[in-house]
């Protein structure tokens, strides 16, 4: 649901307006409420969430069972002004440090991502979780 719901406020505001599409053209159908082009688009969406996640997982795994990979190194080097949290300036910094410049909107998208109880700043713990593999152990 979350990867669904517009973080835009605006677009956010539209969605909670817009009736709700009960009616069914074919009772046998479950997908008909939505046009073709809906549907298509859905789909696409869909596959490329599941895309996307399995590339971050294959990556997990990657530093998993990679030796020279610490988990609270990693963490100590985002940490750029030592106070064991993480911010999406932090994170902008390092980026663009290693020549991938982002915006301060994606920053901000994967600080969010990484703060789990949602404070607005990620701490060891939480950057620790989500750099862990989420599935078992396996060869991608």
């Amino acid at each position: 649901m979350e990867a669904l719901t517009p973080e835009d406020p605006y677009y956010a505001n539209i969605l909670a307006k817009r009736p709700s599409t009960h009616r069914r053209i074919n009772i046998y159908r479950k997908d008909d409420i939505f046009a073709y082009p809906t549907s298509q688009a859905f789909k696409s969406l869909l596959r490329t969430l599941i895309s996307t996640e399995g590339a971050a997982e294959a990556t997990r795994q990657s530093l998993q069972r990679n030796p020279y990979f610490d988990p609270n190194e990693a963490f100590r080097v985002v940490d750029l002004n030592a106070n064991g949290l993480v911010s999406k300036d932090e994170i902008r910094y390092l980026m663009e440090s290693r020549g991938y410049y982002i915006t301060d909107a994606d920053a901000r998208l994967v600080a969010k991502k990484m703060d789990f109880n949602r404070d607005g700043v990620v701490t060891q713990s939480e950057f620790i979780e989500s750099v862990r593999p989420k599935s078992p152990s396996r060869r991608f």
